[in-house]
């Protein structure tokens, strides 16, 4: 009898710093029922990988959960793999983090459950040939990558029946290649289709081993697939099926193979990540280029034949495409080397655990799921970062400063801190504040996000303007729109979660830093500066400043530049000196404006200040006048009459951060909000509360203005 090998393999996974209710959700909708269906059928064995951050919620919310999973690894039905710890892009780890990250989480399987882990899930599929020697480093045996891995690399789909043997520095690794065929098949397509796909690749000798390597978050997470899977039956139906051809289909476990079968060959694979990272790593302009090619290539009918030559970019490009996910990924290595680096001191180990929950992989990119554009989650990496400083003892504790290439770009920057405060200070951007460590709340907060340009917001636009859009209700419903003289198909929508969204889809000239030093127009509105409009008349903004730390008992530095304002009517010479100086909970900002020529007319001194936390409209959060008056939530447009100060007021973190100036200022303020795709439709997301103390300038020639903003930051 033909027969044939197939390996089920399972990852699950929820990143550090997600809200409790989705873990929830994922255990009532996926991880629970797709446990219960399994266990009707004891002959069907699976590998089972469950990540680090999941497994450790699921220790102390779902004791019964993970008691059955182990049982199962007991009986021999599962196959439990190991990861980092994390769950971290591996690749972009120093190598003891990386072999620390998967031994971790190697250990703690082993002593808390007596269970043995040979292999490893790579998280996001993204390999690169050192993980060969650094996977073998940390004990593992195998992993599993996409079969696109293989296509990139020269081979092709029929020699793809087993494990493959690749080594870095002499330490040799089993590689394992995930079927797209099946990964898009299971489980949208009907379970028969699977069927004769595996009949198709059986054999006399039975050696063929086919692998199905996906998310367990399909089986009941994603938007749609609970019904589908669960109520309508497809996985039952799936499981009956397989089952009853259990005659001719083997299902074995990425071990049993290793232990039965030798290698079907070596490779030594590309680069690479599956199909759609790739794609998702590159600059907008190359994703438009790429899907230009693809299209030509479909229809001169080249597309299948062209596709194993043709990817995208490393996933170590997002670093580029986005300044907020390097100045991430820099700060953890930093935190990374000072945790190295105090390996002895006590609390060491607990520092070493918050670094690899910062290194989570979920919040240093950005695809269709979100990523780096979620604020809980970058709040979240930059929470487990401080906690791992706090942890050791002593850490810079006395104002000071350090002048280093802290952000990795090869040109220094200033950091500033006191034992409640860090401050990192970009002088080659515009002397901005680019980081504010809240050190004691454990809150970076300046973690925001530009309103970048996306590839997808061409189809949002698009959409839009041919009424394809169609509005996700609150219980999951689309709602169908109409384009010209005929309905649209349900299929054919564009989905987003509510409607306008291409009214506020804007975009920003540059990061999204504070103490950006603008001057505006007189009259400016909030609205021009929320839809970017608003003319920049001083060429100040990202421009080079000069850096003069300074020796005092507060942690000082001195920022200046000369440059010019240009109206309509005259280019008008001024110097900025810029003096920032963090005591305790403050930091203050000293500007001098020196105008030899006078000031002109009808411009105002405008630093903006971009301050997350992490809600916009809601009740709990609001900006506060110094009298205590509540002036609406974090989403409201302020255009202020001059005052001495604004507080932006989160009762739910117990946080205040009180913006203070001198002499008294008007203030703009509103909301920074991206526009972003996901895997339920485009959506909303408020990124921070843009905040701007406004003076109108006035000065003689050779008069020199000064003016005061100091940022307090307050819990309760």
């Amino acid at each position: 009898m033909r027969t044939v090998r197939l390996i089920l393999a399972l990852h699950s996974h929820q990143p550090v710093g997600n809200f409790e209710e989705v873990f929830r959700k994922g255990v009532r909708l996926a991880y629970r029922p797709m446990l219960d269906v399994i266990n009707e059928f004891p002959d069907i064995r699976w590998a089972m990988h469950y990540s680090g951050p999941l497994w450790e919620w699921l220790e102390e919310n779902e004791h019964g959960l993970t008691g059955e999973i182990i049982a199962n690894v007991r009986a021999g039905r599962f196959e439990l793999m190991g990861g980092g710890y994390g769950e971290p892009i591996l690749t972009m780890l120093p190598d003891g983090d990386a072999v620390g990250q998967v031994r971790t989480f190697t250990q703690h399987l082993r002593r808390r459950y007596g269970v043995a882990v040979r292999g490893a899930w790579l998280t996001e599929r993204i390999w690169e040939a050192h993980l060969a020697s650094v996977l073998a480093d940390a004990g593992i045996e195998y992993t599993v990558v996409d079969d696109f891995h293989f296509l990139v690399s020269g081979l092709r789909s029929p020699q793809l029946t087993g494990s493959f043997l690749t080594e870095d520095k002499g330490r040799k690794l089993r590689l394992f290649a995930g079927s797209e065929f099946l990964r898009y098949s299971i489980p949208f397509r009907d379970p028969e289709d699977t069927i004769e796909h595996l009949r198709g690749l059986a054999t006399e000798d039975g050696e063929n081993v086919i692998v199905y390597a996906d998310d367990g978050e399909k089986f009941g997470l994603w938007p749609e697939t609970y019904k589908h899977v669960y109520e309508k039956g497809w996985l039952r139906r799936f499981l009956e099926l397989l089952d009853r051809n259990k005659d001719w289909i083997r299902f074995t476990t990425f071990s049993e193979t290793i232990d039965e079968l030798p290698p079907v060959g070596k490779v030594y694979l590309a680069d690479a990540s599956y199909r759609e990272m790739t794609e998702w790593a590159l600059p907008v302009p190359a994703q438009i280029e790429m899907a230009a090619v693809m299209k030509d290539l479909q229809e001169s009918h080249l597309a299948e034949r062209a596709r194993p030559f043709i990817r995208g970019g490393s996933w170590r490009s997002f670093k580029t495409k986005y300044v907020e996910a390097a100045q991430m990924y820099a700060r953890m290595m930093e935190v990374s080397a000072l945790v190295a680096d105090r390996a002895a001191a006590k609390n060491a180990e607990e520092a070493r655990l918050a670094l690899y929950r910062a290194q989570c992989n979920c919040a240093y990119w950005h695809g269709v799921f979100g990523g780096l554009y979620m604020p809980f989650l970058r709040v979240a990496v930059y929470r487990e970062l401080l906690r791992a400083e706090n942890l050791l003892a002593g850490y810079r504790d006395r104002p000071g400063h350090a002048v280093h290439d802290f952000d990795l770009d090869g040109r220094d920057e200033i950091k500033l801190h006191t034992g409640s405060l860090n401050a990192y200070l970009k002088p080659d951007r515009g002397g901005v504040l680019y980081e504010l460590d809240d050190r004691s709340g454990e809150m970076n907060l300046t973690a925001v996000m530009t309103r970048h340009p996306e590839f997808y917001h061409n189809r949002l636009l698009d959409a839009a303007q041919k009424g394809c859009l169609g509005i996700v209700g609150p219980d999951g419903v689309v709602s169908a729109a109409s384009a010209g003289n005929g309905a649209v198909s349900i299929h054919d929508l564009i989905r987003a979660k509510e409607p306008g969204l291409e009214r506020i889809l804007f975009h920003d000239p540059c990061v999204r830093d504070s103490l950006i030093d603008h001057f505006h127009p007189a009259g400016t509105t909030p609205d021009d500066l929320r839809r970017a409009i608003a003319p920049e008349l001083g060429d100040f903004v990202s421009a080079r400043y000069e850096a003069a730390p300074q020796r005092s008992k507060a942690a000082t530095v001195v920022l200046t530049r000369s440059g010019v304002i240009r109206t309509a009517a005259h280019t008008t010479p001024v110097s900025i000196s810029k003096r920032i100086v963090l005591d305790g909970n403050t930091l203050e900002a000293r500007y001098a404006l020196s105008f030899p020529e006078g000031a002109p007319e009808g411009v105002v001194f405008a630093p903006e200040l971009n301050l997350g936390l992490m809600a916009g409209a809601s009740f709990d959060r609001n900006y506060f006048t110094p009298e205590r008056e509540n002036l609406g939530n974090l989403s409201t447009l302020l255009d202020r009459p001059a005052a001495g100060g604004l507080g932006l007021v989160d009762d739910f973190l117990k946080l205040e951060i009180w913006c203070r100036v001198s002499p008294d200022a008007h203030f703009w303020a509103y909301p920074v909000e991206t526009v972003n795709d996901s895997e339920g439709g485009f959506e909303r997301v408020y990124q921070c509360s843009a905040v701007l103390p406004y003076w109108p300038l006035a000065a003689q020639p050779g008069e020199e203005v000064v003016v005061t903003l100091t940022l307090e930051v307050r819990h309760r």
